[in-house]
């Protein structure tokens, strides 16, 4: 058994569907460790290599994990996944063996809370990751809007204490509070409230003190709508500015390639992202349109539905800030692409079923959630001279 190092009890703001979520285990179409590059400690790395175990489990122990390129104490090893793409240590019938013969508190620490995600920096909160199909299906059948709820939850695992910047917790928590109430603005279409809140984090960065900001900030009526100002492509431009960004972001994905390579073909696509002009993707562009009339059909309470895994990321993710930067421009722009993300590979993908359109987000999440995601929108974005207008701009599709 793996020693606590550190009991860390608090009440915690949460979802109201927090509660509801339990693992769906063995009936998990899609498990959580595909796709996924799952880190450990450096502890735990160590624990698993001498802990006592039968001898068919400990082949297998062996080679599941292998030291990180720049291990450091709390990303040591990182998983060996089979030739499927899978954990090495997941059995037959979906579950994991290690856990089977050794207990729950034998697997790491993020196989035990998976998707739970406690944190502390800006108070005490903790979601649920969108890359698991059974957090999907509770945002996918909720239909009133999200509010948040306390509930008293303990951890093995050391929590650092809240930030000691009054100011920035403050701010953190008043942008967040407005961009949790503009999504769920039922009176504006999610393109129309994405936008009104682009609108206002531009107008909070332009601010000549922090003083001013949260002046801004205060004033702002989430209930309005709020027009971006500067230029905006074309709709056959957005659209083109879109496809070369998924086919850069799902290249080599393991998650993401062969989903997108299946949507090429009906959209009649060249076969070279080089030849994705707004002249070569018209074609494409109506044919989406097409799909996205369909889509409506067959799902006709998807914007609510889109709207709560706004709402759940924007959770998780930290918004507005994160660990590694504290520019809001860029989570909003990150946040922007998202939703084009799930909304261009809802329309494409989904057959009219709840499971199809579940299974094919929980793996646009490994994609947005489990990777670099935030930090490589500006890079493409440069690479291809997008502003952050076309980025805004691919999110009406």
């Amino acid at each position: 058994m793996l020693p606590v190092i550190f009991m860390s009890k608090h009440v915690f703001s949460v979802p109201d569907y927090y509660p509801a979520f339990s693992c769906k285990c063995a009936a998990c179409r899609q498990t959580c460790c595909k796709g996924w590059n799952i880190s450990i400690t450096m502890q735990e790395y160590f624990h698993l290599l001498g802990m006592n175990c039968s001898p068919a489990l400990r082949r297998r122990l062996d080679t599941a994990f292998h030291p990180a390129d720049h291990p450091e104490p709390h990303r040591y090893a990182v998983i060996t996944p089979n030739w499927r793409g899978e954990c090495p240590l997941l059995d037959e019938d979906g579950l994991c063996i290690l856990q089977k013969e050794c207990g729950e508190n034998a697997m790491s620490g993020v196989c035990r809370y998976y998707p739970r995600t406690p944190k502390s920096r800006f108070g005490y909160t903790c979601t649920l990751t969108g890359s698991c199909e059974r957090v999907l299906e509770l945002l996918y059948d909720k239909k009133e809007p999200v509010h948040m709820i306390p509930l008293e939850l303990t951890w093995d695992i050391d929590l650092p204490a809240p930030d000691p910047n009054v100011q920035l917790t403050r701010a953190w928590q008043q942008l967040r509070l407005l961009a949790f109430d503009i999504l769920q603005n039922r009176m504006l279409s999610l393109p129309a409230r994405l936008e009104t809140l682009s609108c206002h984090v531009d107008q909070l960065m332009a601010a000549n003190s922090n003083a001013a900001a949260m002046q801004l900030l205060e004033a702002i009526d989430p209930a309005d709508l709020c027009r971006q100002s500067g230029d905006f492509p074309t709709q056959s431009a957005a659209f083109c500015a879109l496809l070369q960004i998924i086919d850069w972001l799902c290249d080599g994905s393991q998650s993401m390639e062969d989903i997108w390579l299946s949507c090429r073909a009906p959209l009649q696509l060249p076969a070279s992202r080089l030849d994705f002009t707004p002249e070569n993707t018209h074609t494409a562009l109506r044919l989406y349109q097409q799909k996205a009339a369909e889509f409506a059909r067959l799902y006709p309470q998807w914007e609510a539905y889109y709207e709560n895994l706004l709402i759940n990321h924007l959770l998780d993710d930290d918004y507005p800030f994160s660990e590694r930067h504290e520019d809001v421009r860029l989570k909003q722009e990150a946040m922007n692409l998202t939703y084009a993300l799930l909304r261009f590979f809802g329309v494409m993908y989904a057959d009219g079923t709840r499971e199809s359109l579940v299974d094919l987000h929980a793996a646009c999440f490994h994609l947005i959630e489990h990777s670099n995601f935030d930090d490589l929108i500006p890079r493409m974005a440069a690479r291809l001279n997008l502003n952050e207008n076309t980025l805004l701009a691919m999110a009406q599709f």
